[in-house]
């Protein structure tokens, strides 16, 4: 269409995949979208209103390198017959639609480092439990095995608070909502000084002694439990 001020732009050139073009032309208005694949999806391209309904007309592609050596090559063209009977678009939602749902640069970032997050607190938490079985096979007594472990407690806490705060951030509630019961429990041990191991914290009573419903060695447990669902969760969600 030959008036300016109905242009469609987009930067396809040099990308990894093919370009993505939707036309759709119904009730005399014309759609154009685009997809750059690089990563955010559809996006309005064109909406412009036409005074004939174009019933004899053909659609025809065409393409010009302008003063460019470059190659333009259409992989695949479908057609798809829109009934009167179908409701057009409004391209005015689904721009704002699209501006909500779609990841910024920076969305996409805060995901990335939450699954790098993840990852090293299910590679702490499973250090932890590592060294706490194997100072329990080795005979060591409870206090030196509570004064071993001691070294995780604080870079534990600290990154799952990190990793925690990272998911309020994105808006991954679900999973925000299966960690916050030990981010209380964390606030609560630190409250109480109950974050660092002591003998009876980690001795063979000590749910007892510790007053905790669960012992050591359970928590670490189910935490780790959390934590595995918690990056599977992540991962699913940089993949869709």
């Amino acid at each position: 269409y030959k008036n300016p001020e109905f242009s469609c732009q987009a930067q396809y050139r040099n990308t990894n995949e093919p370009v993505r073009v939707l036309i759709r032309f119904l009730h005399k208005i014309l759609h154009v979208y685009i997809d750059t694949r690089d990563g955010q999806g559809w996006r309005v391209c064109l909406a412009v209103e036409f005074d004939t309904d174009f019933s004899n007309h053909h659609m025809v592609f065409s393409a010009i390198t302008g003063q460019v050596a470059d190659v333009h090559e259409v992989n695949s063209i479908s057609t798809r017959y829109i009934d009167e009977s179908e409701q057009d678009f409004d391209d005015f939602l689904l721009m704002h639609a699209e501006g909500s749902n779609r990841r910024s640069g920076l969305g996409q970032l805060l995901w990335y480092l939450l699954m790098a997050g993840g990852l090293a607190l299910n590679v702490i938490c499973g250090m932890e439990i590592y060294k706490y079985l194997d100072y329990s096979s080795s005979g060591i007594n409870s206090t030196l095995i509570a004064d071993n472990l001691k070294a995780f407690a604080w870079p534990h806490t600290i990154l799952h608070f990190g990793v925690s705060s990272l998911l309020l951030i994105v808006g991954a509630w679900f999973g925000l909502v299966i960690n916050l019961p030990i981010v209380g429990y964390k606030i609560w041990a630190i409250q109480k000084k109950r974050l660092l191991l002591d003998a009876n914290s980690v001795g063979a009573e000590a749910k007892i002694h510790s007053g905790n419903v669960l012992s050591y060695p359970n928590r670490m447990y189910l935490m780790m439990g959390v934590y595995a669902v918690t990056q599977i969760y992540i991962l699913m969600n940089l993949s869709s």
